[in-house]
């Protein structure tokens, strides 16, 4: 609504997620931009994790699932993970260090979820580019990304049953 124009795929995908909640878990400290781009690494692993300002109390599988965001994949679309690795793996070792049992079905809702967010971002960022209010080669860009989430989006649904 707040688009002001009609997103059909965008739409049916708010609508599945409305209709299939997930059930719950425990809340935790969720990064809310957890993904390779905001990991800071050397020769001996993980230095920090940078950008919290998306940060919040919440689901762990929001952070789990959104590697899994098309966008992240950077035309690597046959490594879900980021564009670097699978799924699967990433899960085992998550479950493995927590004593946690998240299944890669759990985190189908939240990736759902995470390509609609990207896609109703990069409609945003597109609107500012559009509208004079900033110009800047970076907002279109990220705007044509839109409609790779709408796509992605119509996949993940296909794949459910819609």
């Amino acid at each position: 609504d707040g688009l002001g124009e009609p997103h059909p795929a965008l739409e049916w995908a708010l609508r599945w997620l409305r209709e299939h909640p997930p059930r719950s878990r425990p809340p935790v400290l969720v990064h809310g931009d957890f993904r390779i781009g905001n990991l800071m690494v050397d020769q001996e692993g993980l230095v920090a994790v940078l950008d919290w300002e998306f940060a919040h109390i919440g689901d762990p599988r929001e952070d789990l699932a959104w590697p899994l965001v098309r966008a992240w994949r950077f035309g690597e679309d046959g490594k879900r993970l980021g564009g670097i690795g699978e799924a699967e793996s990433f899960l085992e070792a998550y479950n493995a260090l927590t004593g946690g049992d998240v299944s890669l079905e759990e985190l189908f809702w939240w990736e759902v979820l995470g390509n609609v967010r990207w896609g109703l971002g990069a409609l945003k960022q597109a609107r500012r580019h559009l509208s004079g209010v900033e110009r800047s080669v970076e907002l279109a860009i990220l705007g044509r990304l839109a409609a790779e989430m709408e796509y992605e989006v119509l996949a993940l649904l296909e794949k459910s049953g819609g």
